[in-house]
């Protein structure tokens, strides 16, 4: 069996206590920004290198304009097929998950993952923000949410996206920006010789049993290339899709990630600068410019330098969270006056409830084979649910599905001045409706095939999203484009646009189209007289 090239250094527990400590000694530091500090002149500042922030790169890059982006995290670079880069995903001897799995933390980021010894803070991809009611996972590193999804595309029915939607975006209306993304991924669906081998059983069974309790079963679009997962199944790669662990990263190279994609091809123009590890603190207005405060960090997360950018126009695509966390913390600060109102409001969860069935009458394999790229579907109830294959470590007859429905209400984000960072508020309340929907398909489920419900035993029953949406929602605090109201410079282009909720399906093609269609008019329109 192939193994592994290993491209990190392990640590030693002196090492641990070490970088713990020199850390933690760090984070006074973070936030205290060079008020005072000569800025870097550019025209446009990108923070965040994600989708929002990629398409944004690039479609400014092909159209003439440079840029710089800043992006927190480090760089995930897969110079060989199975290299060691990314951490792995289980908790068994030979793929136990390390620091690389999380920013800054020490625990794991994920629901349903035991304890093992603490972690050491690091610039890893995944962060977990703690909040009132309901916790949020995040990326962090050059191509952002890419990083860690599945490469799903799902795009919601008509009718649910208009529902939530501002009346003046149609779901026909987006049907380009659709297509572009889709053109660019070059997405296909998990090809039938995989789905019949031994480990994508739990791929099967997902299949079958959703069908036998009447569900629309889809296998979806997903930008992954499946030569790739092939390699691993005759052992000339070292398993790791196979065995359930993608979520924290793949060393196989087999996604569809920003740095090949749309960042990759804005860099490749020579318009774009992409500075990792610069981890923006503060915005300010100054006059008709945009100052931004970074603290330029190691991949220990310990500062080693703050400064600061003075851009034309700013383009805040930091990610539901973060990009959240900059501007109410603005606003809260003042140094941007007269913010709108409705800055922080309308962020959902997209619907998610993580769940588990156990004894579902099949063996479903100790390690299930990735990525999640099956969902079922009930249109009418409305609720969706995608598998979520996973390194269980043993077998337990088991299936996770992650259930994505419509919340009722909607959320908040506020700025904690005294901890210095943004709180996702949310009330259980606003998504009881899609809890419920939920846990019916799970009961008919069960009822139609085998199998108890496990989420409480398995630690998956807690209020946590992978899919922030909302806060700086548009034709609110921005207008239908993107363009922050009475901030003349000031965009958003990510998933804080969306109003909470991408119904029945994962974000990213949503969000992506949204930033192709916005960048595409602020490009159109703001930047006619540069390029006239």
């Amino acid at each position: 069996m192939q193994q592994r090239r290993r491209l990190f250094l392990p640590l030693s527990r002196r090492t641990f206590v070490k970088l713990a400590a020199a850390s933690a000694a760090s984070a006074a530091f973070v936030g205290c920004g060079p008020s005072g500090a000569e800025a870097e002149e550019v025209d446009n500042l990108i923070i965040g290198s994600g989708f929002g922030g990629s398409i944004s790169a690039y479609r400014l890059a092909q159209a003439g304009h440079s840029s710089v982006v800043l992006e927190r995290g480090r760089r995930w670079t897969v110079q060989n097929p199975g290299d060691d880069v990314f951490s792995d995903m289980g908790f068994t001897e030979g793929d136990r998950y390390d620091h690389r799995c999380r920013w800054l933390g020490t625990t794991a980021p994920l629901p349903g993952l035991p304890p093992l010894r603490p972690l050491v803070p690091y610039t890893g991809v995944l962060e977990r923000i703690p909040g009132d009611g309901i916790d949020i996972v995040c990326a962090a590193g050059v191509g952002g949410g890419s990083l860690v999804y599945s490469g799903m595309m799902v795009r919601p029915r008509d009718d649910h996206f208009e529902s939530v939607f501002p009346s003046e975006i149609t779901a026909r209306s987006m049907d380009p920006y659709y297509e572009r993304v889709r053109e660019l991924v070059q997405p296909s669906s998990l090809p039938d010789d995989l789905l019949e081998l031994e480990p994508w059983a739990a791929s099967r069974t997902f299949i079958e049993q959703g069908m036998r309790a009447g569900y629309d079963v889809q296998r979806l679009l997903c930008g992954f290339d499946w030569d790739k997962a092939r390699a691993e199944a005759r052992g000339e790669l070292p398993p790791q899709l196979i065995r359930g662990s993608y979520i924290f990263g793949l060393n196989n190279g087999a996604k569809a990630t920003l740095d090949k994609l749309y960042l990759g091809m804005a860099e490749a123009t020579g318009l774009v600068d992409v500075r990792p590890l610069h981890w923006a603190q503060r915005i300010i207005r100054d006059g008709a410019r945009w100052r931004v405060e970074v603290d330029v960090i190691d991949e220990m997360g310990v500062v080693q330098e703050s400064i600061a950018f003075s851009a034309r126009r700013l383009f805040v695509c930091a990610g539901t969270a973060n990009t959240n966390a900059l501007l109410v913390r603005a606003r809260d600060e003042d140094t941007i006056p007269d913010l709108p109102d409705s800055l922080g409001e309308g962020f959902g969860n997209n619907g998610q409830h993580i769940r588990a069935r156990r004894g579902v009458g099949v063996d479903t394999g100790a390690f299930q084979a990735g990525p999640a790229c099956i969902m079922l579907f009930d249109q009418d109830a409305p609720i969706a649910m995608e598998n979520g294959p996973a390194p269980l470590g043993s077998e337990m007859q088991m299936l996770i599905g992650t259930g994505q429905g419509i919340p009722s209400g909607r959320g908040r984000f506020i700025w904690n001045a005294a901890d210095g960072r943004v709180v996702p508020v949310w009330d259980p309340a606003f998504d009881a409706e899609a809890r419920a929907n939920t846990d019916e398909v799970i009961r008919r489920l069960n009822e139609m095939n085998a199998g108890e419900d496990a989420t409480a035993r398995m630690n998956l029953d807690q209020s946590v999203t992978f899919h922030p949406l909302g806060g700086c929602v548009l034709g609110q605090t921005t207008d239908l484009y993107g363009r922050v109201n009475n901030q003349d410079g000031l965009y958003v282009v990510d998933g804080a646009l969306i109003p909470g909720v991408t119904p029945l399906s994962n974000p990213f093609w949503t969000v992506s189209a949204n930033a192709e269609r916005c960048i595409e008019r602020i490009i159109a329109e703001d930047y006619a007289e540069a390029t006239t």
